[in-house]
């Protein structure tokens, strides 16, 4: 993203120098005088572009610059946007950043890019930690979403929906249309037709393979148990 952010940098960098070049050896300066502002930045578009785009190009590489040296606390810091930099927090120890101020990064992070699986894993891990097991599953099942290859990520998400599925109907509050509680009764329906769906997609090569894990199963039959008690 950073390569292709430069090289557009530099295309307009050539196409502002060379439109100043036109328009210095234009014969009709009259013309050209009535299309600018009167006043001291008059003629000075260009210039001030180029500076523009200079100025970002320097930002971007020391952003990057800092990143590739592990400087990932002040990358962030430059630019709270940098996905990298974010990643590369979450995964530093020694980072200046605490959990609470991780979690806020990382909430913007994902709101902004939907397909930032690591900082939904890190949100889906996050609740999961602290005792908040519907958040969890929310995360847990946006993972599988970004990422619908993973079996691993299915499995993680069917324990946790049932952690919370359980832990609602302890409570007396789960509805037999209840969401998780649907998608671990159907879970093995599901990985079927996405199996087949993939195989449609991918050449033998690529062929994808979804099978039930032993946990899977074991959580899939108590839901099925749960829902035949719920109706």
């Amino acid at each position: 993203f950073q390569f292709i952010t430069f090289f557009l940098m530099f295309i307009f960098f050539l196409w502002l120098v060379e439109k100043e070049a036109i328009n210095s050896n234009e014969e009709n300066h009259e013309k050209y005088a009535r299309q600018k502002t009167n006043g001291p930045l008059r003629g000075k578009g260009p210039v001030i572009g180029i500076i523009v785009i200079l100025a970002g190009i320097l930002y971007f590489t020391v952003v990057t610059g800092l990143q590739y040296y592990d400087h990932h606390d002040l990358a962030v810091k430059i630019c709270p946007w940098y996905t990298q930099g974010i990643t590369g927090v979450l995964g530093d120890e020694d980072s200046v950043f605490d959990e609470n101020e991780k979690l806020r990064m990382v909430l913007k992070q994902v709101d902004r890019n939907s397909y930032y699986v690591t900082g939904i894993a890190f949100l889906r891990d996050y609740y999961y930690n602290n005792g908040d097991l519907e958040k969890a599953a929310v995360y847990a099942k946006r993972v599988t979403e970004a990422v619908p290859i993973r079996l691993d990520y299915y499995e993680v998400y069917i324990r946790i929906a049932w952690e919370y599925v359980f832990d609602t109907y302890q409570k007396g509050e789960l509805r037999a249309e209840n969401e998780y509680l649907t998608d671990i009764t159907n879970i093995e329906i599901y990985l079927k037709e996405l199996e087949n769906q993939r195989q449609n997609n991918y050449t033998v090569k690529h062929k994808v393979v979804f099978e039930m894990t032993p946990d899977m199963q074991t959580v899939m039959e108590n839901g099925s148990f749960i829902l035949d008690k719920l109706d």
